[in-house]
């Protein structure tokens, strides 16, 4: 969220903010492909017809997409303070053009990837249920992957810093919210906005 090495994250952000975390994790997955840094980008920014703006609006816009999906909102509604419902392929291309694609072909992947992450403490005190189980559930209740199509959850905690912690749980789901098989974060990795200053990036 509204999160920098100087600035502190609010206990309770609004909607803009939590926006702003969105199109950070698109702005860090250029930012830490190319080594450029925090200043390079407003650089960037201001270059509308250059290769790295265009790379970063295609980047902002999917983030943006996910994070207004219905199961995301689901799932924000049910405890998760960060949420987003990913096109797999969309994030796949992406990544190619980064140069950092995933090690596992697009058969071996899921169609759609969910990301909660939660505030352990108000989890607890709210007595919210964000297993994976549980999660997926609520999530099909407002995404249909499809006949045949799979997605993945991965649910992890985040500190008083308001960075993720390991995984609690991280599994594929068949369209039906049957556990399909084990998921590993690492195939599909999302950089996490800890080198910019999200207070300029709205």
């Amino acid at each position: 969220m509204n999160e920098s090495p100087i600035e502190q994250v609010p206990s309770s952000p609004g909607p803009t903010n939590e926006r702003s975390w969105v199109i950070a994790v698109a702005v860090v997955f250029a930012l830490t492909t190319v080594g450029a840094a925090v200043g390079g980008f407003f650089i960037y920014r201001k270059a509308e017809n250059s290769p790295m703006a265009s790379l970063i609006g295609s980047g902002a816009e999917m983030m943006l997409d996910a994070h207004d999906q219905p199961g995301a909102k689901a799932l924000r509604k049910v405890g998760c303070r960060q949420a987003l419902v990913l096109n797999v392929d969309k994030l796949t291309d992406l990544l190619v053009k980064l140069d950092r694609p995933s090690n596992r072909s697009p058969e071996e992947l899921p169609d759609l990837l969910a990301v909660c992450r939660y505030e352990p403490d108000k989890a607890a005190e709210s007595q919210a249920d964000l297993s994976c189980d549980a999660l997926a559930k609520k999530l099909l209740e407002r995404t249909t992957p499809g006949p045949g199509r799979t997605f993945a959850l991965v649910v992890r905690p985040l500190n008083d810093d308001y960075e993720p912690g390991p995984p609690d749980c991280a599994f594929v789901y068949d369209a039906e919210g049957q556990r399909a098989d084990d998921y590993d974060p690492a195939w599909l990795p999302l950089p996490d906005p800890k080198e910019i200053d999200l207070a300029q990036v709205q």
